[in-house]
């Protein structure tokens, strides 16, 4: 017995298979050029990124200090780092030259040690040469809101922190502005050119710190030069974009000294030099990021940095160590 089936159901059945026909060539043609991009996307957003860690600085630099003057006093005003300054009203003068009387306002910020000088970012370098420091003071006077100055002829006395290991051959280094940057000049008359010739600064030996004298008020630098030698620089990288923004700082091993290295590049350093280098950043998804490294200076020396996550508390616990 025959059966009927319809035309209409016969080319039902052709188009479908025709159909079927056709997605499966699709799929074999274009799945490999789909994972290709999938891959190539994938690879895209491996790249790492890197910004400044300026919070970091904010929440754990040593802040401005502010004390009220209101007379000569016994004693001298103390810094919870331990410094001794010696603010009195017939030193200073407002900068049109009037007098000034009690009170007055000190602010001063102290830097001790490499832990500090990487926070407040105030490296240890006097005109490209590596200082050996013992200890980096801002001290500012004011009247309301008029910044005060020294009268001519006239010095601020402060004493430094007790310090164990005394050096001899300290002297004042003057903070200057080079750019973002704060240089540091053993001669005044280069922010000051009245004070020429410098009978004024000086640096005394005491039992266990130093006796400073200074001619200019802003930061000063309680340093002298560090050993020398044969210079070269030493130069580095990192994967992913923005490297630059990688602050890297050499922590000197032999002397209290710090050394920043913008953009990726350091000063002069004398080779054989034994150091301590530490890398941070802020990565792409605002992770703090950080690097650590023994080093000894060779010529032309190249160092790839290799940044991991880190906590705040962490890092600070490893900068407490150098």
């Amino acid at each position: 017995m025959n059966t009927f089936i319809p035309e209409k159901n016969i080319m039902k059945k052709r188009t479908a298979l025709w159909i079927s026909i056709l997605t499966f060539i699709l799929g074999v043609i274009l799945f490999p050029a789909c994972k290709k991009t999938r891959v190539q996307s994938q690879n895209n957003t491996t790249s790492v990124g890197y910004t400044n860690a300026t919070a970091f600085h904010s929440n754990y630099q040593q802040q401005e200090q502010t004390f009220t003057v209101d007379s000569p006093g016994t004693g001298p005003i103390v810094g919870h780092m331990g410094t001794k300054f010696y603010p009195y009203d017939n030193i200073f003068m407002y900068p049109n030259g009037q007098n000034v009387y009690y009170p007055f306002t000190l602010k001063v910020i102290e830097v001790y040690g490499p832990k500090d000088m990487i926070l407040s970012q105030m490296p240890s370098i006097g005109g490209g040469h590596i200082l050996e420091t013992n200890a980096t003071i801002r001290a500012l006077c004011f009247k309301g809101a008029s910044g005060l100055v020294l009268k001519h002829g006239r010095k601020f006395y402060m004493e430094t922190a007790t310090e164990s290991a005394m050096l001899t051959g300290m002297s004042v280094w003057y903070g200057l502005a080079s750019g973002s940057i704060t240089d540091f000049t053993n001669v005044v008359s280069t922010l000051d050119p009245s004070i020429n010739p410098d009978t004024l600064s000086s640096v005394t030996n005491l039992a266990s710190s130093y006796a400073m004298n200074i001619a200019r008020m802003g930061w000063v630098n309680c340093a002298q030069l560090a050993p020398t030698g044969t210079n070269t620089t030493v130069t580095f990288s990192a994967s992913g974009t923005n490297p630059q923004n990688i602050e890297v700082y050499l922590v000197f091993n032999n002397h209290t000294s710090v050394m920043q290295c913008y953009n990726l590049t350091s000063g002069q350093i004398p080779v054989g030099t034994n150091c301590t280098m530490v890398a941070f950043a802020m990565d792409a998804n605002n992770n703090l990021v950080y690097d650590k490294q023994n080093l000894t200076i060779t010529a032309g020396m190249t160092v790839t940095l290799n940044p991991q996550q880190t906590t705040d508390a962490n890092l600070l616990a490893v900068l407490g160590t150098l």
